[in-house]
């Protein structure tokens, strides 16, 4: 019994580690529609990743619906929100 929980847990835990992997991708991230939502502003719209890049930006974190940038000369964090959902 003992065993088989262990197995589910490790099942599901690396099915979370997989989306958590796929939901940060630069795939993932190029289909969506991102809209400004506070800090950092690059735009109204982010649409591909060289508006990131030109930008003198990188990504922090997605996860769904948030999009964080950090700019790379003053660490001022932007946040932008998923509306393709």
């Amino acid at each position: 019994m003992k065993a088989k929980f262990i197995k589910i847990s490790l099942i599901l835990i690396s099915i979370f580690v997989i989306v958590l992997l796929y939901l940060n991708s630069s795939y993932y991230i190029e289909k969506q529609f991102w809209k400004y939502n506070a800090g950092k502003y690059i735009g109204d719209v982010i649409t591909n990743q060289k508006q990131i890049d030109n930008s003198n930006c990188q990504i922090v974190f997605c996860f769904g619906k948030k999009l964080i940038i950090e700019d790379l000369k003053t660490g001022e964090n932007g946040y932008y929100e998923n509306k393709s959902w």
